[in-house]
């Protein structure tokens, strides 16, 4: 969500995006979802969760071709210009600045799209929905942990100098540029993960026990905690400097920007109130 709200003019922008928009259309989106594979099994007599396979169902060959045509546009206009790709093309730029742009990293995004092959990940409900669990226990739960415990316990909510984060050498430089305590952080809470990852794409692979199993159930959860745990202990141990007395000089151009802005709104509305003024008094002589 950050990779597309930094982009807003104010805070109220990303106010409704999150609090209103988000909320009200994902619920309905569930909805209609839940809707649709209860009505399958009432018109067709069985569960199809998957709306591709109900319009293949279908003898009409017009609505499916409208109905096609609406997925390929619904899927070209939530993955290449704008949700999906645009994470990935910020942090290849971020990793290669030399080589990459936005644009080079949503093009290698829609590449590698294709050569995971994830029609096979979405070849059935169960499927589907272990991948989706699966990635998300041992990568974004110890993400997560690491964002929040570095927030608010290391720098106890003191707002971050954007100054420093481009200044190379800076407050955020740590080793060669990498923050090692969170890459071992992240460690520590994504490989008690890994097991629980594989019993979800393949149930049958011996050697994981269902005491286990039933540990990882509660992946994301874990995962946050282990790795904010492990962070916050490598902080107290070799500790770093959160704050500089260097002034943020990002911050001082924003506030000179919004200056700048508030007297060019100004003069603007002087000049519309004389033009005004003159139309006014143009007319009145005329009469």
């Amino acid at each position: 969500m950050p990779d597309l709200t930094r982009y807003a003019h104010d805070p109220r922008g990303i106010t409704i995006a999150q609090a209103i928009s988000l909320p009200v259309f994902m619920t309905l989106i569930y909805f209609l979802g839940v809707v649709m594979a209860a009505s399958s099994q009432v018109v067709y007599g069985q569960i199809q969760w998957n709306p591709l396979e109900i319009v293949l169902i279908w003898d009409n060959r017009a609505a499916k071709f409208f109905v096609g045509l609406l997925f390929a546009f619904a899927m070209i206009g939530t993955s290449i210009p704008r949700r999906n790709t645009i994470p990935f093309g910020n942090d290849m730029m971020a990793l290669f600045p030399k080589y990459m742009s936005l644009r080079r990293g949503q093009l290698l995004c829609a590449v590698l799209g294709f050569a995971i092959c994830p029609w096979k990940i979405e070849a059935s409900a169960s499927r589907f929905l272990g991948f989706l669990n699966g990635y998300s226990a041992p990568f974004l739960g110890p993400v997560s942990g690491v964002l929040l415990c570095d927030y608010f316990l290391v720098r106890r909510k003191v707002g971050y100098n954007v100054y420093q984060m481009y200044k190379p050498h800076g407050l955020y430089w740590y080793l060669a540029g990498v923050n090692s305590r969170a890459v071992l952080a992240f460690i520590v809470g994504m490989v008690p993960q890994l097991p629980g990852l594989v019993h979800q794409i393949n149930a049958e692979t011996k050697g994981i026990s269902a005491g286990y199993v039933n540990f990882s159930s509660l992946g994301w959860v874990e995962g946050l905690v282990f790795s904010g745990l492990a962070y916050y202990l490598l902080f107290v141990v070799s500790p770093f400097p959160t704050q500089t007395d260097e002034e943020d000089q990002s911050a001082w151009a924003i506030h000179r920007r919004g200056q700048l802005e508030e007297v060019t709104a100004s003069m603007s509305s002087r000049h519309d109130s004389e033009k005004a003024a003159r139309s006014t008094t143009n007319v009145l002589s005329a009469m």
